[in-house]
């Protein structure tokens, strides 16, 4: 008996899941930060159903954009500035040439 191909990139998963879950449950695991897979399953199922999670998403998404839109608006009008003036380009040049090599991730913590 062959297994279809379809099912062969899914098993290893699946198996790691199910070993996961049986460790787990025998290990007797106590964490808040690590749960079994069946736990994960229902907490998402409940989720669902009540429409927390519809909410949450849709509560994130609007923080986004709005960061987006803020963010975006403040740079185009800098940006702007900074084109029209010479003298404030003048100014700023020299603390923006600093800041530019610096990652964005690494600004995260600070902003």
């Amino acid at each position: 008996m062959s297994i279809p191909d379809r099912i062969k990139p899914a098993l290893l998963p699946l198996a790691a899941l199910a070993a996961f879950e049986a460790w787990m449950r025998l290990a007797d695991v106590q964490s808040d930060s690590l749960a079994p897979p069946s736990a994960i399953a229902l907490a998402l199922s409940g989720a669902l159903a009540d429409g927390s999670l519809l909410i949450a998403t849709r509560d994130t998404l609007v923080s986004a954009f709005a960061g987006l839109v803020l963010g975006g608006a403040v740079g185009l009008s800098l940006g702007v500035a900074l084109g029209l003036w010479r003298v404030l380009d003048r100014m700023m040049e020299v603390t923006i040439e600093a800041v530019r090599p610096i990652p964005s991730v690494a600004l995260l913590p600070i902003a």
